[in-house]
């Protein structure tokens, strides 16, 4: 056991004369860590592995701060408080729920939006701790899009309402524009999370969830968990274009050939929603092993996608812009796979703009890897709304 100094001289959490008998707890081994009461309290820059953390004071607390992650192994047993500032993340690698009467504080920052732009939120903590108006405390709109209706339809729903853990909402400030610190209070999420999703017919079978956790969680890790239920492919909402004609890039597409546009990773970050399709009725589990160290620094992307072998092309035009990929990865073929090809999602936006497999649209294509001075032609398409001068790109080296 190591034992935080009720004396810290500082917050630092590798200094020594911040611990008993200037003792720091090993970077190589899984220990136990005791929090007392303190003159100050440890704060997480980076990733600190630990056995078992035990906040043993009402007062007792940790900060975890941008790009900081706490990744305990076993046990947590919290008397006081931790707070996941933005961009931080906490792991609890086994699957027994956080013992003792503390709280956990969870901060993350919403995209720097007009008042009438959405964002798709979900939640990492209780559902009991989870009502809407405690998390989104100005003014908002908030719809649910509900598949279990025969057709599925966006529901608005009221700010007292909880939030159902594993499920995604779309939310926006009804009046106020700008960036928002959207704090959960409450038990965090923990282990095995089961959630229904549900399939009408085969155009009509998106569901929108979640990420439950406080971290990262990795979508090839979480799809290769659930492929009997769901397509490869998860869309980001994006909404990232000004003025009425934006829902040309609304969706960010991404499966394991890459994303729609570059710079987008397979990482859902906390308190995240994103859509996905399924092939068939049933469940879909969050299991702790699809969390990721990290990688929690962006709401919706990061700068963080490997780019050999593949190409991304932008059709813009005074109304906005539309991306596609063409990958040439291992693993793909020239055909139709739901784990490397994205169906294109976008039909009556302002700018479409798709590849072919056959007669269907495709705004990711994964093809089979090329070979020395092969040429390959792959057809391409497009439909705009108004007229004007339009400008296809290739984003050989672009990184957003």
């Amino acid at each position: 056991t190591y034992t935080w100094s009720a004396t810290a001289v500082s917050s630092v959490w590798n200094f020594s004369g911040n611990w008993q008998g200037s003792n720091v707890p090993s970077t190589t081994k899984l220990q136990k860590v005791v929090i007392p009461s303190s003159t100050n309290y440890p704060v997480i820059t980076s990733e600190i592995r630990i056995g078992r953390l035990d906040l043993s004071a009402a007062t007792s607390n940790i900060t975890i701060q941008d790009g900081g992650t706490m990744n305990v192994y076993y046990d947590v047993a919290n008397t006081g408080k931790i707070t996941i500032e933005n961009n931080g993340s906490f792991i609890l690698q086994d699957n027994e729920a956080v013992s003792g009467t503390g709280n956990f504080i969870i901060e993350r920052d919403s995209p720097d939006y007009p008042a009438d732009y959405y964002s798709i939120w979900s939640t990492p903590v209780n559902e009991a701790d989870s009502e809407f108006g405690s998390i989104f405390t100005n003014p908002v709109i908030i719809y649910e899009y509900d598949a279990s209706q025969d057709p599925s339809a966006y529901v608005q729903i009221a700010n007292t309402e909880d939030m159902e853990v594993g499920k995604g909402y779309f939310v926006r400030s009804d009046s106020q524009a700008g960036v928002f610190t959207r704090t959960f209070s409450g038990s965090l999420n923990n282990g095995c999370i089961d959630h229904t999703v549900y399939f009408n017919s085969s155009t009509d079978n998106f569901n929108l969830i979640g990420n439950p956790y406080s971290s990262a969680l990795s979508w090839n890790a979480f799809y290769a968990d659930n492929s009997d239920v769901i397509e490869g492919t998860m869309y980001y909402w994006d909404q990232s274009e000004v003025g009425p004609n934006n829902s040309a890039s609304d969706y960010i597409s991404y499966n394991s050939t890459g994303s729609s546009e570059p710079g987008t990773t397979g990482d859902i970050a906390t308190g995240l929603g994103v859509f996905v399709k399924t092939s068939q009725a049933g469940t879909i589990t969050f299991r702790n092993k699809h969390r990721v160290v990290g990688n929690n620094d962006q709401f919706f992307r990061d700068i963080n996608n490997p780019d050999e072998g593949k190409s991304w092309f932008r059709l813009s035009g005074s109304s906005g812009y539309s991306p596609i990929l063409i990958g040439f990865v291992p693993g793909a073929t020239d055909g139709y796979e739901n784990t490397h090809d994205a169906i294109f999602v976008n039909e009556g936006a302002s700018i479409e703009f798709y590849s072919f497999i056959d007669t269907d649209k495709y705004e990711i294509q994964g093809r089979s890897e090329l070979q020395t001075n092969q040429f390959i032609s792959i057809p391409l398409g497009f439909q705009v709304i108004a007229s004007g001068n339009y400008t296809i790109l290739r984003l050989l080296d672009y990184i957003d």
